[in-house]
């Protein structure tokens, strides 16, 4: 089989493996600073559909967020404070850093898929459900201050702020929570 009447393909042409598996093939390249993506579907035994998509601007928003997303995970590692994200509707940690871990003493592995009522880290779970009436109708809690229990039962004052934070159609909890004993 010819590629567009020629003997050899051109240099990105995907259709002699087009031809070979009978499967769409699809390719991203740079040219000249322009990104490009290439599919190649068969449309029957002697012919294909070519198309070839600028993505120059997917590929820029997709670096942005990459960045976005680095800078967020460095802020998340280094931050002072504690600071965990949870699925608003059960409750269950998703993620937590590292000083969040330090101030209740439990590890991340104890901590993810639990709720705070779980593993007990409220002393009046009645001071939790405010917080949530706080942030249904505000969409975000700041600086309620609160008493926390680690894991070998240590009670300390506590100040969280907290967001809620849509993913899809997921509704997460951002929080950040500050040792108040050391103020």
């Amino acid at each position: 089989k010819k590629c567009a009447n020629r003997n050899l393909p051109c240099t990105f042409c995907l259709a002699p493996k087009l031809w070979e598996t009978d499967e769409t093939q699809s390719l991203e390249v740079e040219v000249e600073g322009k990104f490009y993506r290439g599919i190649w579907m068969p449309y029957n035994e002697e012919l294909y559909v070519h198309y070839i998509f600028d993505i120059t601007e997917y590929k820029k928003n997709e670096a942005a967020l990459l960045l976005s997303e680095e800078k967020f995970r460095n802020v998340f590692a280094i931050a002072p404070n504690g600071i965990f994200i949870s699925n608003f509707k059960e409750g269950k940690m998703i993620e937590v850093n590292e000083r969040f871990e330090q101030l209740f003493g439990y590890t991340r592995q104890e901590i993810i898929g639990k709720t705070s009522i779980q593993l007990g880290l409220w002393t009046n779970p009645a001071e939790r459900e405010n917080m949530l009436s706080i942030l249904r109708s505000n969409g975000k809690a700041k600086n309620i201050e609160i008493n926390c229990v680690k894991k070998n039962g240590q009670i300390f004052p506590a100040q969280v702020s907290v967001s809620v934070l849509k993913q899809g159609d997921q509704q997460l909890l951002v929080g950040i929570i500050r040792d108040f004993s050391k103020y």
